[in-house]
């Protein structure tokens, strides 16, 4: 089975090999290692499927005893909870009754924080969006001057703290 070396995104998550790290918006999900192991096995292969015994030798090297039936179905539990995902209604992981597991969400392909700097941008992009709302409905009803007690000058100070960079992003000033 081919290792992933790459740093793929499925729904809001992205899974990075080389960090040994699943995140959600950007925030690492705590994940214990067999479930992480699990996630790997099933991003390798996504809609296939990735049978007990191929999971168990992946798992447990030869030799090593233990109840893995049910150790599998707790680790998948666990995966399945770290990604808000259910076995009656999955969006991630399907089950295939005595076989293994599927991936079936979609996948691709991204450089570790790509979805970050998408996640980013659109917040950038809404948050302009409702800058420039808000700022038209503040000259209806507050003059334009940036006097320190009006709404609009409370505002531009909140900009002023974030700094030059990030405030002429939002208004292009």
């Amino acid at each position: 089975m081919k290792r992933l070396e790459a740093t793929v995104a499925f729904g809001e998550f992205e899974f990075d090999p080389r960090r040994h790290e699943l995140r959600r918006g950007g925030h690492r999900v705590a994940l214990q290692e067999q479930p992480y192991q699990i996630l790997e096995s099933l991003l390798e292969r996504p809609d296939e499927l990735v049978t007990r015994e191929e999971l168990r030798e992946r798992l447990w090297p030869a030799g090593v005893y233990v109840e893995h039936e049910k150790s599998i179905n707790v680790a998948v539990m666990k995966l399945r909870d770290a990604l808000g995902d259910s076995a009656e209604a999955p969006r991630f992981i399907v089950t295939v009754p005595r076989l293994g597991y599927r991936f079936i969400a979609p996948v691709t392909a991204s450089e570790p924080g790509e979805r970050l700097g998408e996640l980013r941008a659109a917040a950038s992009t809404l948050a302009a969006q409702e800058w420039g709302q808000l700022t038209r409905e503040l000259d209806a009803t507050d003059p334009p001057a940036n006097r320190p007690g009006s709404a609009r000058g409370r505002l531009w100070r909140i900009f002023q703290k974030l700094g030059d960079d990030l405030r002429q992003r939002f208004t292009g000033s």
